[in-house]
């Protein structure tokens, strides 16, 4: 197992406790603050590849 599939499953494994995607929350509002709207949906977008590259994307 190389070092960036240890980090995935880290990365998936905290993912599966709520703070995780609690501060992928509070980064997804930051950088919707910082384009503004015309570009939130791209912010929404980059979001949802996260939630599913971790296997978070259930709730959404």
């Amino acid at each position: 197992m190389g070092i960036f599939d240890d980090a995935k499953n880290k990365a998936s494994e905290a993912a599966k406790d709520g703070k995780f995607d609690e501060h992928l929350d509070k980064g997804e509002d930051f950088a919707k603050d910082k384009v503004g709207e015309e570009h939130a949906d791209k912010v929404d977008t980059a979001r949802d590849k996260i939630d599913d590259a971790l296997g978070s994307n259930d709730d959404k």
